[in-house]
């Protein structure tokens, strides 16, 4: 008998751990998936709200008539450190430029450049620069003339550029939106089965 009871007792610790630890494995699991969901979710959400910012900008800048800003990405360094490559500036049109100022203007083959006026000449009828970026050592060749110049940087956005970039890019839209979407679809679907094949139990 007492043989009897210790198997039994054996049987009992040994047989009841499993269905013990069972509940606590489906919970990690569940809490799992819901952290990836999460997650998935939360990337969606980004890729929207990235999207939405970026067709919205676009949409403000060709259909506002005449807006009271521009705005460009930097694609070289002559300005670093103080404007980086990669950052998004902002830059508004000023009733007048001084020494100093960083301005945007036209170049050679309507090349768009960002530079610090190093010197103003000539009047008010007949205002030229003199401008040179921050990273180089000579100044700037030609001289700009006050109608080729788009505005002074009021703002600056560091890296942001990079984003727009790539959220504007195939693989961005695919990495951003189509992969987040889809796998919220499919779990939604995935939800609704289940809640489906309960409701018939």
């Amino acid at each position: 008998m007492s043989r009897s009871r210790l198997s039994k007792s054996q049987y009992t610790r040994a047989g009841g751990a499993p269905r013990r630890g069972a509940p606590n494995n489906r919970a990690r699991t569940a809490q799992g998936f819901s952290l990836i969901r999460a997650a998935v979710s939360a990337l969606f959400w980004l890729g929207m709200l990235s999207l939405l910012s970026i067709v919205s900008f676009q949409f403000l800048m060709q259909f506002s008539g005449n807006p009271p800003f521009h705005s460009f990405v930097v694609q070289s360094g002559s300005m670093e450190p103080s404007i980086m490559t990669g950052d998004i500036i902002v830059i508004m049109p000023q009733s007048e430029y001084k020494q100093n100022d960083v301005i945007t203007y036209r170049g050679a083959q309507d090349r768009v450049i960002t530079h610090r006026i190093k010197e103003v000449i000539g009047n008010s009828s007949d205002t030229n620069f003199i401008t040179k970026g921050d990273a180089n050592q000579e100044t700037d060749v030609e001289v700009v003339p006050l109608d080729r110049v788009l505005g002074k940087v009021t703002m600056n956005l560091p890296k942001l550029g990079y984003l727009v970039t790539f959220g504007k890019s195939l693989y961005g839209i695919i990495l951003l939106i189509v992969i987040p979407a889809a796998i919220v679809v499919v779990d939604e679907i995935g939800n609704i089965l289940i809640a489906y094949s309960k409701k018939r139990r």
